[in-house]
């Protein structure tokens, strides 16, 4: 028996050791004006330190430089930088279901310019899986803590040429326009992404997270933002729990902002969250939740601090709501 417990010990400890060495190193790019961690493969990759990015001063601009890349940037190029070869390898093809599972280990993204991005995806990529690490972007018109915005959502927009008239839900001018008041009166199409946010730590001038598509999963994390909106999700089956949301109110609001924003949300749950205004002098904040064009949602579970409603409704939206306390 003892030789038996001793030979599964050696193998639990290979098969950890395997299961390590599958974890890569995610590359960073860094010179004097940015820092930027990059992922261009599908598979589990790890974060071995934190990303930092320093002011920079932009002597023709006379001012601090504008970044225009995230602290980690998520994409999936027919050619990458293979740190190994020491050259640019073809990607495989995409394989269906295949992650992009992001493991912060713990580490800290930091920016103390003005109105940056923690992590984004680009282009058309899903399946996106951010945990277990702090985000930090000051910054009261555009930071965002998690940007996954990769799913769709276009609404036809009346009034602007046929060539351009094409709008996503993502731009703030359009992100409360029901699809009764579009130009076709058609909602918007998403994709399946199945991102997830989950153990991530998130402090933003602007908004925490804002994930596009079919399928997300935002839980056990905190979101603590100084504006008016802690997370907005749009498409529909999003999953929010466990997290605690805060929002302080600061700068300007909108008439429909609220701690949690859904649009187009068809079988959404929000469950089992803490969500908290501190907006000091100012009295309670309008809604926890704001909902658009969004049906069958499940609220429930939920302590909500210093907000006149728990939920608000825009468009075409329906909910169940039970077991949620309102203090």
């Amino acid at each position: 028996m003892n030789k038996l417990l001793v030979l599964l010990g050696v193998l639990g400890v290979v098969s950890m050791h395997g299961m390590a060495q599958e974890c890569k190193s995610i590359y960073q790019l860094e010179n004097h004006a940015s820092r930027t961690g990059y992922v261009s493969t599908t598979g589990k990759h790890c974060l071995t330190y934190d990303i930092v990015q320093s002011r920079v001063f932009d002597i023709h601009a006379g001012g601090d430089k504008t970044l225009s890349t995230a602290l980690m940037e998520i994409s999936y190029p027919d050619e990458y930088l293979d740190r190994s070869k020491h050259k640019f390898v073809r990607n495989s093809p995409w394989v269906e279901g295949s992650n992009f599972d992001i493991d912060l280990q713990g580490h800290l993204l930091k920016s103390d310019e003005e109105n940056s991005i923690g992590v984004r995806a680009l282009g058309g990529i899903r399946h996106v899986l951010v945990r277990n690490g702090t985000v930090v972007v000051p910054g009261a018109r555009s930071s965002l803590g998690v940007s996954l915005q990769n799913g769709d959502g276009d609404l036809r927009i009346a009034g602007l040429p046929s060539y351009a008239n094409r709008k996503s839900v993502s731009y703030a001018d359009y992100e409360d326009l029901p699809a009764s008041e579009a130009l076709d009166k058609k909602a918007p199409s998403y994709q399946p992404t199945g991102n997830l946010v989950e153990h991530v730590t998130i402090h933003a001038g602007w908004r925490g997270v804002v994930m596009a598509g079919g399928g997300n999963v935002l839980r056990d994390s905190t979101i603590d933002v100084d504006g008016h909106t802690a997370v907005y999700m749009y498409g529909p089956g999003s999953i929010i729990e466990n997290n605690t949301i805060i929002i302080h109110g600061k700068g300007d609001a909108k008439p429909f902002d609220a701690a949690i924003k859904l649009r187009d949300a068809h079988g959404a749950v929000v469950r089992n969250n803490r969500i908290i205004y501190k907006g000091g002098w100012f009295g309670k904040a309008p809604a926890a939740v704001n909902l658009l064009d969004s049906t069958d949602v499940q609220i429930e579970g939920n302590t909500v601090e210093n907000f006149d409603k728990l939920v608000r409704v825009n468009g075409e939206s329906k909910y169940a709501e039970k077991g949620n306390s309102l203090k």
